[in-house]
Formats: C-alpha cells, structure tokens, sequence
C-alpha cells in the first residue's frame, strides 16, 4: 500500500524548520503522486467514513496538544475534525494517529 509514501509527503509538507521541508521540484517528483487510478480508488476504499467524523470526547488530547506545537489553532482542529473535513488538519492529525 502506498500508506508510506503519503505520510513521507505528508510529513515532509509540514516539517516546521523550512530548510528541511520539501521544495516543489520535490513535491512534484514524489512517488505518492504518481499512484494510478486504481490505486487511489483503493485508498479511498480503506477510508472508514465514520472516522473522519470526530466528536470533542472522542479526539485523542495528545495529539490535539501536538497539533497545537505545530502550529494548528484549537478551534480549527477541532471544527475540521467534527466536520469530518479532508484536509491537512485532518490528515495530519490521522498520521499523529497512527504513529
């Protein structure tokens, strides 16, 4: 599964010092962005929509309180979560997750 390299990009997206994070040229040439379709539908697959809907009490606090270290207001974390948003809070709190 491809599960290595998003969080390879992911990670390198978000990296807090801006020397260590990845250029465009980068980006553009990753592995994870050259997944077919069938690949990608796979993904999608693995996706269990009742995960991405988090309440208040269900939201792990540590990797709430790591979030907030790298940068994520609260509020916004929180909203994206409860809504069940794709997007770099939601993904990154995911791979917090599964680390």
């Amino acid at each position: 599964m491809k599960r290595v390299e998003a969080k390879n990009l992911i990670e390198g997206l978000i990296k807090f010092n801006p020397q260590e994070r990845f250029t465009l040229q980068q980006v553009l040439i990753h592995p994870w962005l050259h997944l077919d379709r069938e690949q990608i539908n796979s993904i999608r697959k693995n996706i269990n929509e009742q995960d991405l809907h988090l309440n208040e009490k269900s939201i792990n606090k540590g990797v709430l309180k790591k979030l907030e270290e790298l940068g994520y207001e609260q509020q916004m974390v929180m909203k994206s979560l409860s809504k069940g948003e794709l997007n770099s809070v939601s993904a990154t709190y995911k791979l917090l997750i599964m680390k």
